[in-house]
């Protein structure tokens, strides 16, 4: 049948079973929407709100920062992304095929 097992905390398993198949999945419940923050500018939020989901829908994300971005005097802001330089794929498979050769050499080696 299909049911919630709760593991610890929030972590739960979802059982989707029928007579032939068994299956099992983690689940976690967030509480996503009407997040509100207080006057003040103490940055407290409270997220508020039910999320439902529906068999076959998709859905769109999308992140918002609710942290206000820090001001002041002693405050700079350095946007350089940091540079990386692409590596060649497959490098590595020249020492795993020299490695396998060698190990076969010394293999046949000692049979003679």
């Amino acid at each position: 049948s299909n049911s919630e097992t709760t593991l610890m905390g929030e972590l739960k398993f979802k059982i989707a079973d029928n007579s032939s198949v068994l299956r099992f999945y983690p689940k976690i419940d967030y509480v996503v929407g009407n997040v509100s923050t207080t006057p003040t500018g103490t940055a407290v939020t409270t997220p508020r709100g039910t999320v439902t989901a529906t068999p076959g829908a998709t859905a769109t994300l999308t992140v918002v920062p609710t942290t206000p971005a820090p001001t002041g005097p002693g405050v700079t802001e350095t946007g350089k992304p940091v540079a990386t330089t692409p590596t060649e794929p497959g490098f590595e498979l020249v020492f795993a095929i020299a490695g396998l050769l060698a190990v076969a050499y010394l293999v046949l080696r000692q049979r003679k």
